[in-house]
C-alpha cells in the first residue's frame, strides 16, 4: 500500500510538467497561427485603417492588383463574420481594398448544435496601382 501512494505520487509529479508542457505548446501553435499572412508580392505595407469594399459582382474602376485571396468553409450564416475577418486581414496587409465574391452554398455542415447549409465565402484583397497615360 505504501508502495502505491508512493508511485501515484511520482507520477502526479511528472504528469504535471507534461500536461503543463503540452498545454504551453498548443498556446505556442495558436499565437503562432494569429500572424498576418504574407501578401503574394512579399511587398511589407503598412496596416491601414479603412479600405473601398466592393461587393460580389462590382470592381474598383482603378486598375489594381492582387496581394491575397481568401477564402473559408461556414454555415450559411456566418457571412458578416467571414467578411468582417477578410477585412480586418486586408487591412493588416495594407490592401487598398476589398472585394467579395459570390458565397458558394452546398452540402451540409454539422456541428454540436446541429447542422446547416455549407457555405464558401471568397474575396481578393488589391492595392492599386498607377493609372499609365
Amino acid at each position: 500500500m505504501a508502495e502505491s501512494l508512493v508511485d501515484e505520487s511520482r507520477d502526479r509529479v511528472f504528469a504535471w510538467p507534461m500536461r503543463t508542457a503540452a498545454a504551453l505548446g498548443v498556446c505556442l501553435l495558436i499565437f503562432a497561427s494569429c500572424g498576418t499572412p504574407e501578401a503574394f508580392d512579399g511587398v511589407k505595407r503598412a496596416p491601414r485603417a479603412n479600405i473601398d469594399v466592393f461587393e460580389a459582382g462590382k470592381e474598383p474602376s482603378r486598375p489594381y492588383k492582387v496581394i491575397m485571396t481568401f477564402s473559408e468553409e461556414g454555415g450559411s450564416g456566418d457571412e458578416a463574420d467571414r467578411h468582417r475577418d477578410f477585412v480586418r486581414t486586408a487591412k493588416k496587409l495594407g490592401a487598398d481594398a476589398i472585394i467579395f465574391k459570390e458565397t458558394k452554398t452546398g452540402g451540409w455542415s454539422f456541428n454540436g448544435f446541429g447542422g446547416g447549409t455549407k457555405a464558401t465565402f471568397s474575396a481578393t484583397a488589391v492595392v492599386y496601382e498607377a493609372e499609365t497615360k
